[in-house]
């Protein structure tokens, strides 16, 4: 299945580019960030080398959740970024998990497991 190039979300386009460098992906330079969702240009980057299907579309799912809380900016309750991160992680491994369950997406017999493990904190 391809990768999407751009996104529709209500009235925003969201243009999604990827990337060998990870580097290339944050706007801070660092190397370890997978994805990023600029709000103001309306861009996701994703870094795709070296990562499986299933992961990249992980990725933009995570970032596509964090374009809807700034659209809709409805889930304020959250303590602190962590919080929200960890949340936002978690509502990508369900989607994803939906997907390859369902077989709508990619290949159902790769398992996709949390980035994080600990409690989330609301």
């Amino acid at each position: 299945m391809d990768l999407p190039n751009e996104i529709r979300l209500f009235n925003t386009t969201y243009k999604i580019t990827y990337h060998d460098e990870a580097h290339e992906v944050c706007s801070k330079k660092e190397k370890r960030m997978r994805g990023e969702v600029s709000h103001q240009d309306c861009t996701i980057r994703v870094h795709k080398e070296n990562r499986p299907y299933p992961e990249i579309i992980r990725t933009v799912w995570h970032e596509l959740l964090h374009a809807v809380q700034d659209q809709i900016r409805g889930w304020a309750f959250f303590k602190d970024e962590d919080s929200e991160e960890h949340f936002i992680d978690l509502c990508s491994l369900a989607i994803v998990n939906i997907l390859t369950q369902n077989k709508m997406c990619f290949d159902p017999d790769h398992e996709i497991k949390p980035r994080v493990s600990r409690q989330m904190d609301l």
